[in-house]
């Protein structure tokens, strides 16, 4: 849309104030509106604010849609989905307040670099299904994967991937929030069912997400025709380009994870975004990033089973993404470095004491407390472990409220201090860099529950990374049944892309048993 175009549409003054929010910069400008930075006067943070243009606000259909959707994508708590601060309406405009990331999109990188390595593809494939399964379990649809929605921050070398465009989420079962007309998606990336019969389930996001992994690993979009007719008839009919034929060195296993995300018919696809993520992940060999089998991790009762390859860490910064296509939105974060009181800021690490050594000079596999134990680069000391009935969680970082373990249930609190003595900034509180559990005496994992949620005394959290020789302290929650005494709390180092389990290094806890 043009700079006319977008008055006569009802664009708003980037100067102007709307509501508690004073605008300080336009970021974006799609069909539906306009994206801007902003200032929130009333939580005295920067946010990205998405600006729906006023003729839908006049629509009690819309409306109602735009409330009940943006109110299901709000509930979206995974790190690869940046959160929805508030929506509503203000002087007849609709809004959504996200937060503000910084960092450049796939398209972009992929404009300026060509093509991704394998391993470097399959990561932030990975990262994209995680977000993708995290609407999907909660009925939404995208509809619009593509390189330029996935947002990408960390500089020259991301390691963290949003998908955008969740500002307005898209009901698998409900009418998608589009203009009159308009096409949700783009035809590069739909489905075939797309254009045969006008809509579809999740597997549509799986056939866009193998489009995605096609170009990262080749450079060039699987049906790179000049029409939109064209696409669709290439969808509809061609058999899915192989990526080894147009790059030597891409692992022809790859050739058969994109056939079989793009299959034409979406029985024959992979059944979740993160069964692709896993079968690429393999083909690479490295462990998923972002996604496991169903098998690898044990769900406490009464709680959806937790993926700590998905909790990965917030950049602190401040620029918003540039895509804004049709309803969705350009999500950003702005995430300021704030502890708890009374909770130091990380600082310089002193020397590290090394681990005791194990049978043949190996480091010790387990400590106790107080004991700094390393796996790679990192080092853990556990401070204090406690069972609690609540925790106090702070949600975008605008407070903290009590959050109960509920019936049959129980928290491990763990207080750590880690020594990051990586080549790479790594933001343990929020799962960047280090995955964490506690383990039973049967060896059964729990995995923790805080995600991108800033537990109480928590300095790290989702914050800035902790640079290279820092520390930091960071307190972790882990739900469990009352019925479960734990033995020992257990770390990886990320990089070695390893889950935790009974044999990791850990630290005995020596808490009460029942």
């Amino acid at each position: 849309m043009r700079d006319g175009e977008a008055a006569a549409a009802g664009s708003v003054d980037a100067a102007a104030e709307f509501g508690p929010y004073r605008l300080q910069g336009l970021l974006g400008r799609g069909g539906m509106g306009e994206v801007h930075r902003a200032y929130d006067s009333r939580r005295d943070r920067v946010v990205a604010l998405k600006l729906l243009s006023a003729q839908f606000a006049g629509d009690p259909g819309f409306t109602a849609r735009f409330r009940r959707e943006s109110q299901v994508a709000a509930r979206l708590r995974e790190p690869h989905v940046v959160p929805i601060h508030d929506f509503g309406e203000i002087d007849g405009r609709l809004f959504i307040d996200m937060r503000l990331v910084d960092g450049t999109d796939l398209a972009a990188l992929l404009a300026r670099e060509h093509r991704l390595d394998p391993v470097r593809a399959v990561h932030v494939v990975a990262q994209v299904a995680a977000a993708l399964d995290a609407a999907h379990r909660d009925g939404l649809v995208h509809r619009d994967v593509k390189p330029s929605n996935v947002l990408l921050t960390g500089g020259d070398h991301p390691d963290h991937a949003y998908l955008t465009d969740f500002g307005i989420a898209h009901s698998a079962t409900g009418t998608a929030l589009t203009g009159t007309g308009a096409t949700l998606g783009t035809a590069q990336y739909m489905a075939p069912e797309r254009f045969l019969h006008g809509g579809g389930d999740a597997r549509m996001d799986v056939y866009s997400l193998g489009c995605v992994l096609h170009e990262a690993l080749t450079g060039r979009r699987p049906f790179d025709t000049a029409d939109a007719v064209g696409q669709m008839y290439a969808h509809v009919n061609f058999p899915p380009p192989r990526p080894s034929d147009l790059v030597p060195g891409v692992p022809v296993g790859l050739d058969d994870v994109v056939a079989r995300a793009m299959a034409k018919d979406p029985a024959r696809r992979f059944p979740t975004a993160g069964a692709l993520a896993t079968a690429a992940a393999e083909v690479v060999g490295r462990r998923p990033t972002a996604v496991l089998p169903a098998s690898a991790t044990l769900p406490t009762p009464g709680t959806p089973a937790r993926d700590p390859w998905r909790r990965r860490a917030l950049a602190a910064v401040a620029v918003a993404a540039l895509s804004l296509v049709t309803a969705g939105v350009a999500i950003g974060v702005a995430v300021s470095a704030r502890g708890d009181a009374g909770v130091p800021a990380a600082g310089p690490a002193t020397a590290a004491a090394p681990a005791a050594p194990g049978p043949g000079g190996a480091p010790s596999t387990a400590g106790g407390v107080g004991v700094p134990v390393r796996d790679g680069g990192i080092e853990v000391t556990v401070t204090a472990a406690r069972y609690a009935d609540s925790v106090d969680l702070g949600f975008d970082f605008s407070g903290y409220e009590a959050v109960t373990a509920g019936d049959g249930a129980r928290y491990v609190v763990v207080e750590a201090t880690v020594l990051n003595d990586t080549q790479q900034s790594i933001s343990p509180g929020c799962g960047g860099g280090l995955t964490t559990a506690v383990v039973d005496g049967r060896g059964r994992r729990f995995d923790r529950i805080s995600e991108i949620n800033q537990l109480r005394g928590n300095s790290e959290a989702c914050a800035p990374a902790v640079q290279p020789g820092f520390t930091t302290r960071v307190a972790y929650a882990f739900k469990v049944p009352v019925t479960t005494d734990i033995t020992r709390f257990v770390f990886r180092d990320q990089s070695a892309f390893r889950l935790p389990d009974a044999d990791s290094p850990g630290v005995d806890l020596g808490l009460p048993t029942s």
